[in-house]
């Protein structure tokens, strides 16, 4: 009990703490720069990669500093190396992305786009296909499956092909695909089982266990903590990537990150922060 209430804590810190506000800005100026990426030509490449070095170095001094904090920071971190020029680059931001994937999930595309780039750049063919360039480069499509693929966030080997052709035809209007939209009815198969969530007040924290199960319509949640009416009325409403539960005053936006759930609590004057493990 005690090893998961460290658990628990330790989660609770993590998504509390605040980003990296540097960071944000020069992740900021990189993603800019990279706004019509199928149309920059050579030139604007090579100064585009001269601030990509500046850029570059300064994160090198915020990860020797130990000024990362959160699975955003490490995200925009993983790109910036991402936009680097040599496989121990690439090596980099693809751990840089596993950090943030560990967290709350959200670095598995950037993850899978370094360990692409660090192929490539070492001989081999990339395994996930997300070099998009123009130039033919290699890709071995079936050592993983699609199945697995989409687990990462990654288009399937066809709609790669789409997005190829899509950039050959008209590189300003690429169609959208997002392997990881959940639609509702898979976003609460996900949430089933329980949750021990800490909701953050000025005046401390909160924790609150949240159990959700399969029901004969569909599915039922119980809640128990503090300022939480036993008979009060209740309801739950289902979006694509988050569930509202309410019960009397109490009201708990939540969404899934990877394997915490994360959102805000509010109840009268009251409100903060939430985040949650099984």
């Amino acid at each position: 009990m005690l090893r998961r209430a460290i658990v628990v804590l330790l989660f609770t810190l993590a998504a509390f703490a605040q980003s990296n506000a540097e960071l944000a800005r020069i992740y900021k100026e990189d993603q800019a720069e990279r706004e019509h990426q199928f149309t920059i030509t050579p030139d604007q490449m090579r100064e585009i990669g001269t601030r990509d070095t500046v850029r570059r170095q300064r994160v090198r001094e915020f990860l020797d500093s130990g000024a990362l904090h959160t699975s955003e920071d490490y995200v925009r971190a993983a790109f910036l190396f991402q936009h680097g020029s040599t496989p121990d680059d690439f090596l980099v931001a693809h751990v840089l992305g596993l950090i943030a994937t560990k967290i709350d999930g959200s670095g598995a595309w950037i993850s899978a786009a370094s360990l692409d780039r660090y192929l490539l750049n070492t001989g081999k063919p990339q395994i996930f296909g997300l070099d998009l360039s123009t130039d033919p480069r290699p890709f071995e499509a079936k050592l993983i499956t699609d199945r697995m693929r989409a687990e990462l966030c990654v288009p399937s080997a066809a709609d790669r092909e789409k997005l190829l052709a899509a950039i050959k035809k008209d590189p300003e209007n690429l169609p959208m695909v997002d392997p990881c939209s959940k639609d509702p009815e898979a976003l609460m198969r996900s949430m089933l089982g329980e949750w021990r969530l800490t909701a953050k007040l000025r005046s401390g924290f909160r924790q609150y266990t949240f159990r959700f199960t399969t029901a004969k319509d569909g599915v039922d949640f119980d809640v128990s903590g503090p300022t939480v009416p036993q008979r009060a009325k209740r309801s739950m409403t289902l979006g694509s990537d988050k569930i509202t539960v309410s019960i009397g005053d109490s009201v708990f936006d939540l969404s899934r990150r990877g394997d915490i759930l994360t959102g805000e609590w509010r109840s009268g004057t009251l409100s903060g922060p939430l985040v949650g493990v099984r």
